[in-house]
């Protein structure tokens, strides 16, 4: 049986971080906000080492725990940044259309990525899940993948008028990795296995409970730090061998070549 594959937008299928270019893409469609983006990293940063600060928590002995308390405790600085993003106006006055069009232009995507995915992976089997903020950016840039049903993500309100434009406000869905698990959990049936592709912390609780992870992240990554931390072998390329029978294993690439020419996203996986 085939597995399905659970993959993340931001730099795992594309070369850097796209979350500034959608305030880019709204002040240059629409004029926008004039607020400076920067100004909202941070807030957003100081939020996030003053959260760490306060009132340190317990360590359990086991690392897995600690990353999901971890996650727990920052959650309402996700969602204060939603917040903020919303308020400040820098994402309004486009339309579905335009967001996708932006996306389509000012996105780069990895070099190998979208072939391997609609080369190797059923439409039926593909997902991708992400912090990102828009549904329609993340399907401008993949041309049109995946179907909109298997795309798990925040995404942007839209007002009521005749030809719907964005609100500037953020829909949350998406806002750490144990909602990205949750997200995966739902989707797959009972006893179906996965594989999961990501590159960053937000990433963590599903490579943790993939049945193949795929890391896109260097070697010396906080990632693959963390997941060796919490007792996970990271094996240096993918050696579809390692995962016969059923087995599970996580692998470390530098790149989608490596992942088309292994051909694991395309294998059965008992």
């Amino acid at each position: 049986m085939k597995p399905f594959v659970f993959v993340d937008f931001d730099e795992t299928l594309t070369t850097k971080d796209t979350i500034s270019l959608l305030a880019d893409a709204a002040r240059a469609a629409s004029g926008g906000s004039k607020t400076p983006f920067s100004s909202l990293v941070d807030a957003y940063m100081r939020d996030y080492r003053e959260t760490l600060a306060k009132d340190p928590v317990t360590r359990d002995k086991d690392p897995v725990v600690n990353k999901k308390n971890e996650c727990e405790r920052l959650r309402s600085v996700e969602l204060a940044s939603l917040a903020r993003v919303g308020a400040s106006g820098v994402l309004r006055g486009l339309t579905r259309a335009q967001w996708r069009e932006q996306a389509r232009v000012r996105v780069q995507l990895r070099p190998h990525a979208l072939q391997t995915l609609q080369n190797d992976v059923h439409p039926d089997r593909l997902f991708i899940v992400s912090l990102n903020w828009s549904k329609d950016w993340i399907h401008g840039a993949l041309h049109g993948l995946p179907r909109m049903d298997h795309l798990f993500c925040n995404d942007l309100a839209f007002d009521t008028s005749s030809d719907p434009v964005s609100t500037g406000y953020i829909m949350p869905e998406i806002v750490d990795s144990l909602d990205k698990l949750r997200a995966i959990r739902d989707a797959v049936p009972p006893n179906a296995s996965f594989i999961y592709i990501g590159d960053s912390g937000g990433d963590l609780m599903p490579l943790l409970n993939s049945h193949i992870g795929i890391i896109l992240a260097a070697r010396d990554s906080t990632l693959v730090r963390d997941l060796e931390a919490c007792g996970r072998t990271v094996h240096e390329d993918i050696d579809p061998s390692l995962v016969e029978n059923g087995k599970s294993a996580l692998f470390r690439v530098d790149d989608w070549e490596s992942i088309a020419h292994s051909r694991i996203l395309a294998m059965d996986y008992m």
